[in-house]
């Protein structure tokens, strides 16, 4: 196993340890009269290029959840992608997001460097972002 690989798991295992840790302190929160939750995705792109399955994971758990810890926004800060110009991944990124517009679970997600067309961004141009997250895809949502 290489370097890159080893890193995505251990991330994959510090993420499902935070997602564990979320979930008890949301369930515990859920109990107070008027309390909402917010979650957070962080960098996913390790699971849009290698592990579409643990993207789908998160996605899937926050849609079977959203009413429960009464969820009002999921934010991705950046990073949806690994490779900018890859479709793969921004299929699979694509995939793991539409659970939850299956579930209308409102959520916004930031371009990070990643996720431009070039890596370093010196362009500034974000072809697959624009087409994959930009306004078209929210065109029939309020």
């Amino acid at each position: 196993m290489d370097e890159r690989h080893s890193s995505a798991i251990s991330g994959s295992v510090f993420s499902g340890i935070l997602f564990s840790i979320f979930w008890l302190s949301s369930a515990a929160l859920a109990q107070i009269p008027g309390s909402f939750t917010i979650v957070v995705l962080p960098d996913t792109q390790n699971y849009s290029q290698y592990y579409p399955q643990i993207f789908d994971s998160q996605t899937q758990w926050i849609a079977n959840n959203a009413a429960a810890l009464n969820t009002q926004l999921v934010i991705g800060v950046g990073d949806i992608v690994n490779v900018g110009t890859d479709a793969l991944q921004w299929a699979n990124a694509t995939h793991s997001v539409g659970i939850l517009d299956q579930a209308r679970v409102p959520y916004a997600f930031a371009i990070g460097n990643h996720d431009y067309d070039m890596l370093p961004p010196t362009s500034r141009s974000a072809t697959n972002f624009n087409k994959y997250f930009g306004p078209a895809r929210y065109a029939g949502a309020s």
